[in-house]
């Protein structure tokens, strides 16, 4: 059993353990040392050498590391080390075994402790090995009995069956942490390639700019080892999972090694049943999912579910695509792009006025929107839907003591999707509107009052952000409950007895 465990951790190279274990692009596996010594030795004119074993070429930069590889062979090394030290225990304390195993070399049965006689039954009831004087005994009236090597038979099978699917999990956990390096390798990928268009357009800037882009680069850091930090995060607990199962099927396939069955059935006794209902369902489990779907996975947890690979996260937001304006808009002339030139569509709210242009919107001289209809948002909108891309506007707000500025979804009607409020009782508000038309109002602080707001939409993202334009700060940052394509949207708010009567204007570059 030890030499079969001890086979697949052996370098066909060096025929010892392997130490930091890689593999080729055919799928053998060496000994970073070994195979990195035959490529030094046998590379062709071409850069390229022959796989040991299939004579397959590969280059050096086609050498990985072979992970779970790696965790198998400690995991081996540790299950033999504590089999050495079990061993020894045993020998140690024969008097404390609960049977007895001296009689196995002339009869090839473990004896009962009660009885001397031979053990060849086993009580499903109670779980244990029995003789047959065991079974006549009262204390196992009514109890179910059957033959050793039929009990050892279906409980292989059972440990066959995790073993199995354990295989599969520990093959799916091992590509889900290849996916996730390849995540963060995007995101070093893209760090690099925004770095460098971070440059590019600060070059185009004066001098005195150069102290903006090393704050706009180090916000990019940060958020690069946040985006990185979290993934890698990730990758440890897949490899916490990973390990545990290639622990239990290590031990499980030491277990199916074990001769005879009866000594098969004693480890099934003392750890076995255990460890192999720790990877199945419970009763209750696999009743409620039966009705619904019949297969061999589904009668065991599986671990892959409750994880994922994260994505590549690293966003700049307007930083990405708008830098130039957001640092210096007074330099419009050589800054592109610029927040778009929409113009604002007319409508027959009785409450609302649009400009000739649609460059303004302004609340009529009625009363009662707010105080009395507090359900109805009265919005102008944007000529212009958009579906893609991201796309920045910038309203003016001046002194208005109400007005609301956001966007909405062309598909729902123009339902309004989310809005940045001032309110004159509430103060600085979000607003999101969910499909049943109930408004979700988040109060958020804002320490300096804008006059001018900031609206950045990242249709790829389904994002909308909110910022204070005279200084370009972030006042709110939300998703949108709308996936289809969107216009901005305005409101002038309240009359306020003639006190809130200027206009939302666009802002013209």
């Amino acid at each position: 059993m030890a030499s079969s465990l001890l086979m697949h951790i052996q370098c066909s190279v060096c025929l010892s353990d392997y130490t930091d274990p890689v593999s080729l692009p055919c799928d053998h596996s060496y000994c970073r040392q070994c195979i990195c010594g035959h490529v030094r030795a046998t590379t062709r004119p071409d850069g390229k050498a022959e796989c040991p074993e299939c004579r397959t070429l590969f280059s050096p930069k086609d050498i990985r590391a072979n992970r779970l590889l790696r965790n198998m062979a400690d995991a081996i090394r540790d299950h033999m080390a504590d089999l050495k030290l079990g061993d020894t225990a045993e020998d140690s304390s024969q008097n404390k075994l609960k049977t007895k195993v001296t009689s196995r070399e002339h009869t090839g049965w473990m004896l009962c402790p009660l009885h001397e006689e031979n053990l060849k039954l086993f009580c499903e009831t109670e779980q244990k090995l029995i003789c047959l004087i065991c079974r006549d005994d009262p204390t196992h009236q009514g109890h179910k009995f059957v033959p050793v090597k039929e009990a050892a038979n279906a409980r292989k099978g059972e440990v066959k069956g995790v073993l199995g699917f354990l295989s599969k999990e520990n093959v799916e956990l091992d590509k889900m942490i290849q996916q996730q390096v390849s995540e963060i390798s995007k995101t070093e990928e893209r760090s690099e390639c925004l770095s460098n268009q971070i440059s590019a357009q600060f070059e185009e800037m004066h001098e005195f700019l150069r102290k903006r882009e090393e704050d706009v680069k180090k916000m990019l850091e940060k958020e690069k080892t946040e985006a990185v930090e979290s993934m890698r995060k990730n990758i440890s607990l897949v490899e916490e999972k990973l390990s545990c199962g290639i622990e239990k099927q290590v031990i499980l396939l030491s277990a199916l090694d074990q001769q005879p069955d009866d000594s098969f059935l004693q480890w099934w006794i003392e750890s076995g049943k255990t460890v192999t209902e720790e990877v199945k369902r419970s009763d209750d489990e696999n009743s409620a999912k039966e009705a619904n779907e019949v297969s061999p996975k589904r009668l065991y947890k599986s671990g892959v579910r409750d994880l994922h690979v994260a994505p590549d996260s690293l966003f700049l937001g307007p930083y990405e695509t708008h830098l130039q304006f957001f640092v210096w808009k007074e330099m419009l002339r050589s800054i592109k792009p610029v927040p778009l030139h929409h113009s604002i569509e007319e409508n027959d709210d009785p409450y609302l006025r649009v400009s000739p242009g649609g460059h303004s919107v302004f609340r009529k001289s009625k009363k009662g929107i707010f105080a009395t209809k507090k359900d109805y948002v009265p919005v102008a909108h944007t000529k212009t839907f958009l579906k893609t891309g991201q796309h920045y506007w910038e309203v003016q707000v001046g002194d208005k003591l109400e007005w609301s500025v956001g966007v909405c979804a062309k598909e729902l009607d123009n339902e309004i999707d989310t809005l940045l409020i001032c309110s004159y009782e509430m103060g600085y508000v979000v607003g999101r509107y969910d499909y049943d038309d109930e408004e979700d109002i988040d109060v958020i602080l804002v320490e300096v009052k804008p006059r001018k707001i900031g609206v950045y939409m990242d249709c790829e993202r389904n994002e909308v952000s909110f910022y204070n334009a005279d200084n370009m700060t972030l006042i709110d940052k939300t998703k949108c409950h709308f996936t289809s394509p969107h216009a901005l949207c305005l409101s002038p708010g309240s009359y306020l007895e003639g006190k809130n009567i200027d206009p939302l204007s666009m802002c013209w570059y």
